[in-house]
């Protein structure tokens, strides 16, 4: 009796990516160890093209990304390539004839180029929120520039002035570099946009690097003359390939399209890094301004410097817009910290706070052997106060107290609201006056405010006082229980 199948899962599949990426790298390695030139190496470049076709539809149905559709949109691109790459590569190899150009062969290739592009800028827009969009559109914009000036020296240029190419083949020669430069900066746009980088997060850069690579060198080779089918430029091709499926294949791919923000403990201040390559890229065009001054090419002198000038605007405007970034962190910090050591009815500094400042104001007194005075403050009646007018009446009870303890304190003096109806003061100038002046001189200052104000109450302020010697040192909770003790006989204290 025959066992039933088991299914297999997306976790037994997990693995499948080290797999293909290890076939895949092999089979990149036996395309060199066939005849050079020859219809094998055709067959094994075509092979690995598919393959990265099946591993994205592989992918897809295992993993089921948050949006399918960039996939599949790769997917159609990479067949739309195999087709491109049977008619250009098996033409010449397996059937000898001369292949026009430009050809369908042309048209197929960018078509694959628009369709990954097409992709690839719906994953980016898909992953990018929020305020960094500008930021990365500009670092993505700079870097492809700089880099696009490269291509017009060396590839884009140099088509355009062949005297040997008619306007058709002029166009699509400039096509490729061109459409090669928007992809590296839609690259560029993934590399920089914020969030976790995933490993098909790097596998798709490593796609779009390869690809480039291969590209450049084979504008190069075919201007020089030197392009033979075989060379070791189509390991690029062929490692896009491999990255590309391995890409789709591994578990992270599912979430890749997935919006991502910055990281809230490094937010956009973070680009500041940006700018070291970001200054490298502006400085492309000027350099090789210089190395056409050498070689005595003038006719690019034009176009390289309207492109330097471009470059130093958005690089003015990302440096600008890095600076208000920078002043508008600084300034959430500082309300940050404000509310972190603010009480926020009374606008006194809280417990927190009273600590912080605190350590500041002992160290000063150690090093200049100078006493210091805590009080310790409480309401009388508090409920009272709130049983019988309500807690929005009790409320205004704190902030008259606040008010009163202003009024009757030196701005040196730090005055804290430690939580309920409880207050502190640290004197931190002695004017050789004692605690009792300075208690007398607020109690005066409680009468003279009850008379004015005129409220349906009376306050009322219980204070006691603690001194802080630096000859023999003593912590703030030491001194607010040394200065609550006293305050609490003077409340049991009668009235005279």
């Amino acid at each position: 009796m025959s066992r039933p199948l088991l299914p297999i899962g997306p976790r037994a599949l997990s693995g499948s990516w080290v797999a293909y990426l290890v076939v895949t790298l092999a089979s990149t390695a036996g395309y060199f160890a066939l005849p050079r030139g020859g219809v094998g190496q055709a067959f094994v470049l075509l092979g690995i093209n598919l393959a990265a076709v099946g591993a994205i539809l592989a992918g897809v149905r295992i993993w089921r990304p948050s949006k399918p559709g960039v996939w599949y949109l790769l997917a159609l691109a990479q067949l739309v390539y195999l087709a491109a790459y049977a008619v250009w590569y098996l033409y010449p190899v397996a059937l000898h004839g001369v292949l026009p150009f430009p050809s369908i062969a042309d048209a197929l290739f960018i078509a694959a180029y628009l369709g990954s592009g097409a992709a690839l800028l719906l994953l980016v827009r898909g992953r990018a929120i929020g305020g960094q969009n500008r930021a990365d559109l500009l670092d993505a914009t700079i870097i492809a520039l700089g880099l696009a000036s490269i291509s017009w020296v060396f590839l884009i240029g140099p088509n355009l002035a062949s005297t040997a190419l008619d306007l058709p083949s002029r166009l699509v020669s400039v096509a490729y570099p061109l459409l090669d430069i928007a992809m590296l900066a839609l690259a560029i746009r993934l590399a920089v946009t914020p969030g976790a980088r995933a490993t098909s997060h790097w596998l798709l850069l490593l796609w779009i690097g390869g690809q480039f690579a291969a590209d450049f060198a084979y504008a190069v080779t075919l201007l020089n003359g030197t392009f033979s089918f075989g060379a070791p430029l189509f390991a690029g091709w062929m490692l896009s390939f491999a990255f590309l499926g391995t890409a789709a294949l591994h578990p992270s791919m599912r979430a890749l399209a997935r919006p991502t923000a910055a990281d809230s403990n490094h937010p956009e201040i973070t680009g500041r890094r940006r700018l070291i390559p970001l200054a490298g890229a502006s400085l492309i065009p000027i350099a090789l301004i210089m190395f056409d001054t050498r070689n005595a090419q003038p006719e690019n002198r034009v176009v390289l410097a309207a492109v330097a000038g471009v470059l130093f605007l958005l690089v003015t405007l990302r440096i600008s817009g890095l600076m208000v970034n920078v002043a508008e962190h600084r300034r959430v910090q500082l309300e940050l910290e404000r509310e972190i050591i603010l009480d926020p009815l009374t606008a006194l500094v809280n417990r927190r706070g009273l600590a912080m400042v605190c350590e500041h104001h002992f160290e000063l007194a150690n090093r200049h052997k100078k006493p210091l005075t805590l009080l310790f403050i409480d309401i009388d009646r508090m409920k009272g106060i709130n049983d019988s007018f309500g807690h929005p009446e009790g409320d205004r009870a704190l902030m008259d107290t606040a008010r009163v303890l202003a009024m009757t304190f030196r701005k040196s003096d730090v005055l804290a609201r430690l939580g309920g109806d409880e207050f502190c003061v640290l004197m931190t100038e002695s004017t050789g006056e004692g605690p009792d002046v300075a208690i007398a001189r607020l109690q005066e200052k409680v009468k003279a405010f009850n008379a004015d104000r005129g409220r349906q109450y009376t306050l009322s302020l219980s204070v006691g006082a603690a001194r802080y010697d630096p000859a023999a040192p003593a912590s703030l909770d030491a001194l607010l229980e040394q200065a609550d003790r006293a305050m609490y006989r003077q409340k049991r204290r009668p009235a005279a």
